[in-house]
């Protein structure tokens, strides 16, 4: 099930985000910001630094499914695979202040290999 942008809103305050003045929910990182905003009822996530905006998604909360996993990590916002990937391949690179223990706890685990 989806979730709805109110579920979506207290997730992100809940993980470090904080409402601006333009009621955008705002996290820093990175030297810049990862804001999530809900025009027109969608949901947009982007990253902006010096002056450049990348959108990571724009989707509508009944479209494709956005959720919380089982680490607590939200899911379908563009918020995980990105920020995951370049924390594992550097180590001196920022935790996003999103990510929660559990979830962290989860990335760092040891991994089986599979294969021969």
């Amino acid at each position: 099930m989806a979730l709805t942008q109110k579920e979506i809103a207290d997730w992100a305050i809940a993980n470090g985000f904080r409402l601006n003045a333009s009621r955008e929910l705002v996290a820093e990182y990175g030297g810049g910001q990862v804001i999530i905003s809900f025009p027109n009822r969608n949901v947009h996530v982007r990253a902006e630094k010096d002056g450049q905006v990348q959108y990571l998604v724009k989707t509508n909360p009944n479209g494709p499914a956005i959720e919380i996993d089982a680490h607590g990590m939200i899911r379908g916002l563009g918020l995980t695979t990105p920020f995951a990937t370049q924390l594992l391949n550097n180590a001196d690179t920022e935790i996003p202040v999103w990510f929660p223990q559990a979830y962290l706890d989860a990335l760092r685990a040891p991994r089986t290999p599979v294969g021969p």
